[in-house]
């Protein structure tokens, strides 16, 4: 048990990364002891703010939190911060799809290139978003109550997104419904 609240955590192979509610990103090393695992503290660094996802992908690690963070973990318990983008406000959620890191935020949703691994904005735009998902050419992304459904032709920023939103209170059809027989 840990005496700070986490916001976040993620294992990848033999290290630990957890986020405390004050911001700070703690790294553990995961050893294994006949049939049992361990933590060993391995250090901490400050972090811009509170973070709710990280994802590792190569040797960048990307935080969403008060913007997204990106941070090289080439040496894994010792990550250097490179990178503070501001633009999507909050980030609620991330997802990688190949070289696209995707981001549902308060400013909206935003498909990075991470191929060189500090990333590059591919598309932005729409509302507030808490989830989304890509799937080539297009993205759809949620605020709760409706749907966003963008086309990326060209992955360009300059281009307009089709944009689709779903009513407030959809039409729902049920069949069959032996006790109406007007459903």
């Amino acid at each position: 048990t840990f005496s700070e609240t986490m916001t976040t955590a993620l294992l990848v192979e033999s290290a630990l990364y957890r986020v405390t509610d004050k911001g700070i990103l703690r790294m553990h090393r995961l050893r294994h002891v006949w049939d049992d695992y361990t933590l060993e503290d391995a250090g901490y660094k400050s972090l811009p703010g509170r973070v709710y996802q990280l994802l590792i992908v190569d040797t960048f690690m990307y935080a969403g939190g008060p913007g997204l963070l990106t941070l090289s973990v080439a040496d894994p318990f010792n990550p250097v911060l490179l990178n503070v983008t501001a633009e999507p406000g909050t980030v609620y959620e991330m997802r990688v799809d190949g070289n696209r890191l995707l981001c549902a935020a308060r400013q909206g949703v935003f498909l990075y290139d991470i191929s060189a691994g500090l990333p590059q904005v591919l598309f932005s735009g729409g509302r507030m978003a808490k989830t989304a998902a890509v799937d080539g050419d297009r993205l759809a992304a949620s605020d709760g109550p409706s749907v966003r459904v963008y086309l990326l032709p060209g992955l360009s920023v300059d281009d307009p997104p089709l944009a689709e939103t779903m009513p407030d209170h959809p039409e729902l059809v049920g069949y069959p419904n032996p006790f109406n027989a007007a459903i």
